[in-house]
């Protein structure tokens, strides 16, 4: 779980976002799609992506934006 936290984190501070979920999902995204070599400008073209290929769907996928909850809520 720390590992896991810790690349999130990373994640959010390169990216400005993180994506968290079904691992294999992921993985299958990571080879079809080649997400570490994209350089989304923000999380809606990755919501774009997710929703072309019909898997914007939280319970798969999280995508967590940097001073946002998932779910797009405010951090206090």
């Amino acid at each position: 779980q720390a590992l896991e936290e810790s690349l999130l984190a990373s994640m959010q501070q390169a990216k400005g976002w993180s994506l968290s979920g079904n691992f294999p999902l992921m993985v299958w995204l990571e080879l079809d799609c080649r997400l570490n070599r994209q350089d989304f400008k923000n999380a809606q073209e990755l919501r774009e992506i997710l929703a072309a290929r019909q898997l914007d769907n939280h319970l798969l996928l999280t995508i967590s934006v940097s001073g946002l909850e998932p779910g797009g809520r405010s951090v206090s």
